[in-house]
């Protein structure tokens, strides 16, 4: 897969992208940040888009992959219709933070980040 991170996130030596796609970021109840997810072979990325119409701020995430404790499929609670929770999310739990992601095609985000941070140790 080409090496497409935005300007301002550099691949680290020896690191590629092993995957990435649109995802949204849910920090609160309001409408969840829309930008891209990346999954290299070190790191876990979220680069919020620039315009945005969540009253939330944007934030950039990055995550090593030894920092995440557990990655899970979220089941849709239909607690929040504003921030999508008629859809399954991505949620992944670092030592710091809990982390909710919408994304296309879960399953294989789910496949690929279990495999990433199994391989990187």
């Amino acid at each position: 897969m080409g090496e497409t991170l935005p300007r301002k996130v550099r691949l680290e030596t020896g690191e590629s992208i092993l995957k990435q796609s649109g995802a949204n970021l849910q920090i609160g109840f309001f409408i969840p940040i829309g930008g891209r997810l990346f999954l290299t072979s070190k790191r876990l990325i979220f680069i919020p888009g620039r315009f945005n119409i969540s009253p939330e701020k944007p934030e950039k995430v990055t995550l090593t992959l030894g920092s995440i404790n557990r990655v899970e499929k979220k089941t849709r609670d239909m607690s929040n219709l504003l921030a999508g929770s008629f859809r399954s999310r991505l949620q992944v739990q670092s030592r710091d933070k809990l982390y909710i992601l919408q994304v296309w095609d879960l399953n294989n985000w789910l496949k690929a980040l279990k495999t990433a941070i199994t391989s990187a140790f």
